[in-house]
């Protein structure tokens, strides 16, 4: 009886085995089975990208984006890796994000976001070499835009596709931009940043404000905007907030309220 017991065991493990073994098999045949037909379908180019498509595109070509993601109409579409030619289409100064994807009906689509311009940068001078700026702090383009606000610099902004802060006194201006409320940001014009430490603020209305570093901006807004309201129709030259807890504005030649022609505001 015992020996019948074992022999029935040994058996039922032999035909489990086996079982198993007849699983893995059928299941490499449906994996395999599939990858061998598009293999042949692939060699003999029947699975070809048909059609490259840019969507969302609009200050960068088509066929720039489509020269950058490496795809063309024939290529495989079987082989081409859809993440690395989004990688290299997000590359292009001008592209912030990119999505790359296949259809069923064996086209490959490119979906773009490309990067807005909120500033321009150039270096002081007669004939001044401007460049433009998203809202990341990138640059993304050469030439300007006159209806953007200017930071004016002593030496030459960054080259395309780097960053604000390969340069210390950009990096500095671009912070107080980003720190600006609506209503003074669109006031300021200009941004005349001479090294890290200096930067001055112009207004449309011709008042200069001595901002410094990009520090303790809640306060220096505060500062201004309550020198704004203090002097009303006043003329005046310049406002410094340097220290935001006693702004000093500083008065035409003719209008002299103190000996230093300065005239302190309590922001309170």
């Amino acid at each position: 009886m015992v020996d019948t017991r074992i022999a029935q065991r040994r058996q039922s493990l032999k035909d489990e085995d086996r079982r198993r073994r007849l699983r893995r098999m059928l299941l490499a045949a449906v994996i395999m089975v599939p990858l061998v037909a598009l293999a042949v379908l692939d060699a003999t180019g029947r699975l070809g990208v048909t059609t490259v498509t840019v969507m969302g595109a609009s200050q960068v070509s088509d066929g720039e984006i489509a020269a950058a993601a490496a795809i063309s109409p024939g290529d495989s579409l079987v082989r081409i890796s859809t993440s690395a030619a989004a990688e290299r289409v997000e590359a292009l100064p001008r592209v912030s994000s990119a999505v790359v994807y296949r259809t069923w009906r064996r086209d490959v689509v490119i979906e773009v976001v490309e990067r807005v311009p909120v500033l321009q940068a150039a270096a002081g001078g007669l004939q001044p070499r401007w460049v433009l700026i998203d809202r990341e702090g990138v640059v993304i383009e050469a030439g300007g835009d006159d209806a953007l606000p200017e930071i004016v610099l002593r030496g030459a902004p960054p080259g395309l596709g780097a960053h604000v802060d390969d340069n210390a006194a950009l990096a500095n201006a671009f912070l107080v931009w980003r720190g600006l409320s609506g209503p003074l940001r669109t006031d300021v014009h200009r941004y005349i940043a001479n090294t890290r430490d200096e930067l001055r603020l112009e207004l449309r209305r011709g008042v200069i404000v001595n901002f410094g570093r990009a520090e303790r901006i809640e306060e220096k807004i505060r500062a201004i905007g309550a020198v704004l309201a203090d002097i009303g129709q006043r003329e005046i030259v310049e406002i410094d907030v340097r220290a935001p807890s006693r702004p000093v504005v500083v008065l035409p030649s003719d209008q002299t309220e103190n000996d230093d022609n300065s005239d302190p505001v309590d922001p309170s």
